[in-house]
């Protein structure tokens, strides 16, 4: 396993309590092929890019866990709908 892998987190249900748990974990997760951190610690990810990863996140949700994904859904939708509110 290369140190870019084992950089990676698994994203757990908990991470999408909030903008602020959804953006720390993209922070924390998310490495250029590089290797270095696609968003620095201080970095502000823009509500456009949130809203990117959340539409990715919503559609391998939907590939890898057809059968239990509703408490998932759940999560995306609230946290879409509070980015878009704020635009």
């Amino acid at each position: 396993m290369s140190k870019v892998e084992s950089k990676n987190k698994v994203m757990k249900l908990s991470n999408l309590n909030s903008q602020v748990s959804l953006r720390e974990w993209l922070k924390s997760s998310l490495h250029k092929s590089s290797g270095s951190p696609l968003y620095k610690h201080d970095d502000i990810i823009s509500n456009n890019d949130m809203l990117i990863f959340l539409n990715y996140i919503d559609r391998q949700i939907n590939d890898q866990m057809p059968q239990n994904h509703r408490e998932w859904m759940g999560k995306i939708k609230s946290i879409r709908e509070r980015i878009e509110k704020n635009e």
